[in-house]
């Protein structure tokens, strides 16, 4: 009984490290270096966005993906925005980053890997995620400017920002998801 017990906790710990977002690849658009996740993301807290520029809502991010770049302590935390549209055309996104003046890095996942390691379901998600412990803080929505029955000229609850803020202070995350609203994403 030992050795099953003992054999079933080593496929268990086996099966935790083959799914380590940290080992996934990731294509910087730009530079076009492939690099694994723990070398690009130095900080504990990475936030992934989801991206597409086939996206209505997530173009109408754009302008607030920049804004709240700006505030996050980038010596805390790092910020990826996921394109997920399989098999894209690099320079059309090309193009899209440098006319929408984003500020971010922009990054490919090839299998969209990570993507469905998040279980990322809609373009505009985010996802707080805190790499030591391999656990997310926080998904949903980046804040309440756009839902499916309104949106406000600028949002009055910023969901993402509180839970970086706590995080970052250790303390418990009070809201640790939202429904994102945006296209649905694809990853078949």
């Amino acid at each position: 009984m030992k050795k099953v017990i003992l054999i079933s906790l080593l496929l268990y710990c086996l099966s935790l490290h083959a799914f380590d977002l940290r080992e996934q690849k990731l294509i910087n658009i730009q530079s076009k270096v492939e690099l694994p996740l723990k070398e690009i993301a130095k900080n504990d807290l990475v936030i992934f966005i989801a991206y597409s520029r086939d996206c209505p809502v997530g173009r109408k991010y754009i302008p607030t993906y920049n804004s709240m770049f700006q505030l996050i302590p980038q010596d805390k935390v790092s910020v990826l925005l996921l394109d997920l549209i399989k098999n894209d055309d690099l320079e059309k996104t090309q193009e899209e980053i440098k006319s929408y003046a984003l500020n971010l890095p922009v990054y490919i996942n090839p299998n969209l890997e990570i993507a469905k390691l998040l279980k990322l379901k809609i373009i505009s998600e985010v996802v707080l995620y805190k790499q030591s412990t391999q656990e997310i803080l926080y998904q949903g929505a980046l804040n309440n400017q756009f839902t499916l029955d309104l949106t406000r000229e600028k949002a009055d609850k910023n969901y993402l920002q509180d839970a970086v803020s706590q995080a970052i202070e250790h303390k418990k995350i009070k809201v640790r998801s939202t429904p994102a609203f945006g296209c649905t994403v694809s990853l078949d």
